[in-house]
């Protein structure tokens, strides 16, 4: 139902379908989300009946008393983007053709728009997958593949499924052991980049990627990501 648009003018393929611009255009459009919905041909209508009446009520969540933000091998999944994924699974079922040619890809897009705008990033450089393993998968592999890198550096907090892909792409993968008494005396960002530039700068060069963290799944350490990432580029 999707198709690959070729433009023999200029030998550029495209990803698209036969009712909507190619995706390369529609993520090119400029102008508030009014003037998106007009240039992409998508319906804003089916956005509002999508979100109509769903609202996040954390006390129907909470599982022994705890309410997990993510979704993944414990904590349920909120309710209302329970709700929400079922009404776009009965919005294809309704008419299967109109919804893959007419409204998925346009739809894909302006969700990449909108977390666009929340991250402060550019549209063009976001991509959707359909989870965090699948994108790490395929960073790991392009740079694997199309890139100098040669070495990863990764923690003892570091997940599970990361250090297996980091060993499984790179050829060398040095893990650096995160010790209780040093997260315990951080106390400040400034503490954990002062510890980050005493044992893990010493050991980066040109040919490494580290693999940093946000919030340690298993641990619950908040890393500064921003500042470390920083701190690993200088």
């Amino acid at each position: 139902f999707c198709t690959l648009l070729w433009h023999t003018a200029n030998m550029k393929q495209q990803f698209g379908s036969f009712f909507n611009k190619p995706v390369e255009e529609l993520i090119e459009i400029e102008g508030d989300d009014e003037e998106y919905f007009k240039e992409a041909g998508l319906d804003k209508g089916v956005w509002k009946s999508i979100g109509e009446g769903i609202t996040l009520r954390v006390d129907e969540d909470r599982v022994g008393g705890y309410v997990f933000l993510n979704h993944g091998a414990f904590g349920r999944c909120f309710k209302c983007l329970l709700e929400v994924s079922e009404r776009w699974r009965a919005l294809q079922r309704d008419q299967p053709l109109r919804f893959i040619d007419r409204t998925l890809l346009p739809s894909a897009v302006y969700s990449i728009r909108r977390l666009a705008a929340y991250l402060h990033a550019a549209p063009t450089s976001l991509l959707l997958f359909p989870n965090a393993t699948y994108g790490l998968n395929t960073l790991l592999s392009n740079i694997a593949a199309n890139t100098h890198i040669t070495k990863a550096l990764i923690f003892s907090t570091t997940y599970g499924s990361v250090k297996k892909m980091a060993h499984h792409y790179l050829p060398t993968v040095t893990q650096i052991d995160v010790p209780l008494a040093a997260v315990k005396a951080w106390a400040a960002p400034q503490d954990v980049v002062r510890w980050f530039a005493d044992n893990v700068l010493p050991q980066v060069d040109s040919s490494t990627v580290v693999m940093l963290e946000g919030i340690s799944s298993n641990s619950a350490i908040h890393w500064p990501a921003d500042a470390l990432a920083a701190a690993t580029k200088a």
